[in-house]
């Protein structure tokens, strides 16, 4: 079950990185959702192998961080906006 989070994990860095290099990284909204994912990755970092609960004060918080961040990206305005 382990590797199926680790590559679920890699996928996810791969997906970072198309945003991260592609024109889309100018808006809020995509900056905003980036940090979400990195900060749901430090949290999966934090939360140690084996485990799927987070017993870690600091993956509670990096877990907390994703998800304030993943809902400021939805609710920002320039969500709306097209990519430049």
């Amino acid at each position: 079950m382990e590797i199926v989070f680790l590559l679920c994990d890699i996928a996810l860095i791969g997906a970072v990185s198309c945003l991260l290099l592609g024109s889309e990284r100018q808006t809020m909204a995509i900056r905003l959702f980036v940090l979400s994912i990195v900060a749901m990755l430090i949290g999966d970092g934090l939360t140690g192998p084996g485990t799927i609960a987070a017993s870690s004060p600091w993956a509670l918080l990096a877990y907390f961080a994703s998800t304030a961040c993943g809902g400021a990206a939805a609710l920002h305005p320039s969500i709306a906006k097209p990519a430049r």
